[in-house]
Parts: structure tokens; sequence; C-alpha cells
């Protein structure tokens, strides 16, 4: 067994240094860095490969030798294939973006292939009255939702240096230990509890090398499978319970982030700056301070998670009432608790952002469209005005390395609420949105310079929370648009022409013209 958890970690140590290398390609590392993002630089995503193929190449020693397995024959190939088949579905969205709704139906097929390959809940024990709960054709439904489940919970939380691979470490230790009877099973955790230490040496803050899609798809999708391994197919509650108990606080923030983000009318799966650990950072905590408190947490958790194993569920009460204790301890040290006693007020201040954020999100669509249809950065600047003034930003400023344009009031007005964004990394410059806060200026106050006369927007914005949220929608757009224009061969310099011709785009629907006011241009079909 130590052997195997010395081979895990070599492999990952010869694997992670040529993945870094491999990763400074800016075809990879290109969309490492978004507004939501609490890393300034460019960071290789690569860091999968360096879990995934030290994996691969136990499962293949395993089969080559014929070592005594845990899992019955028919479902190696279920477990082994369905981690390798989520790792690329992740890895392919790491190198070329994969639409949400897409990458949650192939996850869904893959966990739906793994539970017709043998990995199933099918009882869950009673461990208070004896006896046990035939799940039968629930079977398929719960374990395809715990396998997605895990698969996008660790995905979710992997916003800070380390905190995705510490915790995903800590469950997999409880796992390892519960599976020690030895086989497959257990030898595949010690693999991957190698290969996890010493990529977390690397991923520590400051991280010189991430998950990625494909290393949180792969770590989820594996602890998910592991769980349900280490319960006998689901027969102990306890062993189920044990993994949610250990990611308990990360389960409880994602779930908010979800509820948060449908209430505002946000894609369910669109990062924010709203978890856990975006809370500590802005108390003042440094990223290393913050990933180690996490810690130091979910240390407490993983005691838990152990009495509950110990006991075979029969422990749980008492192991959930501690944990609510502690989860109402830490709610009130960030703040948590003044939101959840003002219900009212919280739904009412999301649900009144919804109809903005939804116009937004049409007005960044547009944009994103246009892009692919514009010859020069200076016309498609000229939609970017139109739409910042529909979203009531009443400044804009694009610097880029040959020139700045500026639109709209003077950059640096103390009456004005300013949102910074430095895409210099990625060469889109940097975008400087601004705003007033609360009622509508005059008209002649508005500073319409570059903007046609024909736009009616009112530059404001209801309050500040809003404008931090259409910031961030408005410099996503840009972001997106910015490698769209390259793409197209449009140089992203003011006054530059397109070298060759594009190829025409389709015509634009009729109610994003609506939106945003913009006459149809010549050669437009009506």
């Amino acid at each position: 067994m130590v052997g195997a958890l010395l081979a895990g970690a070599l492999m990952a140590r010869l694997l992670i240094p040529w993945c870094m290398r491999l990763g400074v390609a800016k075809a990879v590392r290109g969309s490492s860095i978004q507004p939501h993002h609490t890393h300034t630089q460019p960071v290789s995503r690569l860091g999968g490969l360096a879990l995934a193929l030290p994996f691969a190449v136990t499962v293949l020693c395993v089969y080559a030798f014929d070592l005594n397995t845990a899992l019955p024959a028919r479902e190696r190939p279920a477990a082994v294939l369905g981690a390798l088949a989520m790792f690329a579905l992740g890895f392919w969205d790491d190198l070329r973006p994969l639409g949400a709704r897409l990458k949650l139906l192939w996850q869904i097929i893959v966990a739906v292939a793994v539970w017709w390959g043998g990995i199933r809940i099918e009882v869950l024990s009673q461990p208070w009255g004896g006896g046990a709960l035939d799940l039968g054709s629930w079977s398929v439904v719960l374990t395809v939702l715990w396998l997605v489940a895990f698969t996008n919970l660790i995905n979710l939380i992997d916003g800070l240096d380390g905190l995705a691979g510490g915790l995903s470490l800590m469950l997999l230790a409880v796992l390892t230990v519960h599976l020690s009877r030895g086989g497959t099973a257990a030898f595949l955790c010690l693999v991957l509890l190698g290969s996890l230490f010493v990529f977390l040496c690397y991923n520590f803050p400051p991280a010189r090398i991430y998950l990625g899609d494909g290393g949180a798809y792969f770590l989820g999708f594996t602890l998910g499978v592991f769980s349900i391994v280490s319960s006998h197919k689901g027969t102990i509650l306890a062993a189920l319970v044990a993994p949610l108990i250990v990611l308990l606080l990360p389960v409880i923030d994602v779930s908010l982030a979800i509820l948060r983000r449908g209430l505002k009318g946000l894609p369910l799966f669109r990062p924010d700056k709203g978890h856990i650990h975006h809370r500590l950072l802005a108390m003042g905590l440094s990223r290393r301070r913050a990933v180690l408190g996490l810690y130091a947490f979910t240390l407490v958790f993983l005691v838990l998670a152990v009495v509950a194993l110990w006991g075979e569920g029969r422990t749980l009460p008492m192991v959930f009432g501690f944990a609510t204790l502690c989860l109402l301890l830490v709610a009130g040290r960030l703040d948590f608790t003044r939101e959840w006693f003002a219900v009212g007020r919280v739904l009412g201040n999301s649900m009144g952002m919804r109809q903005e954020v939804t116009f937004a999100l049409a007005v960044t669509r547009w944009l994103n469209l246009e892009a692919q249809r514009v010859h020069t950065l200076d016309e498609f600047w000229h939609l970017l005005c139109i739409g910042a003034r529909r979203l009531g930003f009443c400044s804009l400023t694009l610097e880029l390395p040959d020139g700045r344009r500026h639109s709209g009031e003077p950059s640096g007005s103390e009456r004005i609420h300013w949102q910074k964004f430095d895409f210099t990394a990625q060469g889109a410059g940097v975008l400087e949105l601004g705003a007033l806060i609360g009622d509508a200026p005059d008209a002649g106050a508005r500073g319409e310079a570059e903007v046609p006369s024909s736009s009616s927007a009112v530059c404001c914005v209801a309050d500040r929370r809003l404008f931090v949220l259409l910031s961030e929608l408005f410099a996503e757009a840009w972001l997106t648009a910015s490698a769209q224009l390259q793409e197209g061969s449009v140089p992203l310099a003011f006054a530059a022409r397109l070298s060759r011709p594009r190829k025409p785009g389709g015509t634009l629907p009729r109610w994003l013209g609506r939106i945003t006011g913009q006459p149809p241009r010549s050669g437009d079909k009506p």
C-alpha cells in the first residue's frame, strides 16, 4: 500500500513540470483569467493530467498483473472509463470552452453509463430501526444525481488556490481508510492520494498550476464513485453521508450560490464573487490564510465524518447537531446570518435585479454576435459604447497598447462609481466603467460623446451591487468579444484594418435590434 502511495506521488512529480510547460501556450491559458477570479497572472490549467495519467497507468498495471480486486470484474470498466470520460469532458472544455448545458448533458450520459455498468446506490440501510430501503427504479436517479453533483461540486469550489485540492485530499483520506481492506479500490485511492498530495504542493497559494475543469471533473466524479463503492453499493447510509459531512461547508456554499444566481436570473453555473472564500479575502485575509482557515474548519467536519462511520450511522443525530452549531458560528463570523434573518429583503433585492440582469445578458449576447461581424475595432468600439449606455453606464474607457478611447463622463469624477478590469495578460487591455448610483441625472449632464442621440438609456444604476454585477457581465462580454475578434483576424488596435475579408455574419434577430436601438447596416437583410 505504501508503494501505491509513493508510485502516485512519483508519477505526479514527473508530470506536473511538463503540464506547467505545456500550459504556457496561449491557446490553453487564454481563458484562465476572468473578472471573478482571485489571481492576476495566467496559470496553466492542465493539472488534471497529473492526476488522470497516474490513475490510468495504475489501472493498466492492475489489469496486466491481475491484482486482487474489491470491485467485481463487471464494475471495474464502469468506474475507470467513467472517471476518464469525465476527465476528457473537462479537459476538452479547458482547451475549447463548451456550453454549460452541453457539459451537463454529457455528465448525465456518463453517470447513466456508470450506473448501467454496476456502480449503483441500490439499498439504504436504516441505522436506528434496522432493515433497509430498496430504491428500485429510483436507483438510477439517485446514482446519477450523486455522481453529477459531486462532479460539479469540486469544480464550483475550485475558486481559490489549493481549496478544491485540499478538501478533496481530506475526503480521499477518509475514503482510503474506509476501503483499507485492500483491493483495486483502495489501491487506486492510494495512488490518487499520492498524486493529489504532490499536486497540492504546486497548487497551494501562490498556485503555479490549476486543476482546470478536467482535473476538477475527474476528482469529483472519482470521489463520488469511491463513496458508493465504500458503502457496499449504497447499503451503509453512514458511508454515503460521511463525504457530505466532510464537504458540508462547500455544499452549503454552492447551494446558496446556485440559489443566488437563480433568483437574479444569472446562469446557474456562472462563477461569481459571493463564495465563502471571497468573503474571507474581502475581510483582509491573504489567500494562504483563507485557505488554511477553510482547511482547519473542514478538519473538524472530517472528525465528525469518522465518528459517523465508526458508529455506523447511529451517531448521525449528534454529528449533525454539532455540525449545525459550527456552521452557525462561521455564518455569524462572516455576516451570513444577517442575510439569513432578512430573507424577505434579500429575496426582494435579488428579484429586483432579475429584470436588469436579463436585459444585460441580452445586450452581452448581442455584443458577442456583433464581434463576429465587424471589420475593425473602431466599428466594434462604437457598438460597445451603445451597449454600455443601454446598461446604464455613463462612462466607458478602453485602453490598449496602441491607444486609449473614452466615452461619456470624464474619468475619475468623484460623483461616479468606478469599476476597473485589467485584461492586459490576455491582450484585451484595460476596461473601466463608471455609473451614477441612484436617481438619473439630467440629460444635459450625461456626456454623450461617441454615443448616438437616438439612445434613450438612462445613465444611472439603481444601487452599488447592481452596478458591480452589470460591470462584471459587460467585462466578460468584452473579454469574449476580444477573443472572437482575434479569431476573425481583426487586430485589437484602434484604426487598424482587417487584413482579409471576413465571412458575412447572419442577420441580427429583430428583438436584439430593438434592444440596442441600432439601425440595420447597409447590406443587412431587413
